[in-house]
């Protein structure tokens, strides 16, 4: 399924060189959301160790709004096609745990 916010992603990557940096640091904002969303969704039985990856990356963006908004065209594309590369396969696991089997 594909989310509003994978559509809004693709659609920065298209126009990112006529984004403002507000717009940018928006864009940011709702992909740290969207993580910090499946890390206490889905991923919350998970055992600590398994997250650490995870939770250093929404520490790390949060902490560097800012820069990673003035990033080089090049390299912010890069993050944005990551993200939304994450934020589906998260998506993936999250509808897959939400489905129940009746035996």
């Amino acid at each position: 399924m594909m989310t509003s916010l994978i559509m809004d992603i693709q659609y920065a990557q298209v126009r990112l060189s006529s984004l403002t940096k507000r717009e940018r640091r928006t864009i940011i904002m709702r992909i740290i959301r969207e993580l910090m969303h499946h890390r206490q969704g889905a991923l919350r039985a998970a055992p600590a160790d398994d997250c650490v990856s995870i939770d250093s990356l929404i520490v790390s963006m949060s902490a560097t709004i800012a820069e990673i908004a003035e990033m080089e065209e090049t390299l912010l594309k890069r993050v944005l096609h990551e993200a939304e590369g994450l934020i589906a396969t998260l998506t993936t696991i999250s509808e897959a745990r939400s489905v129940t089997t009746i035996h």
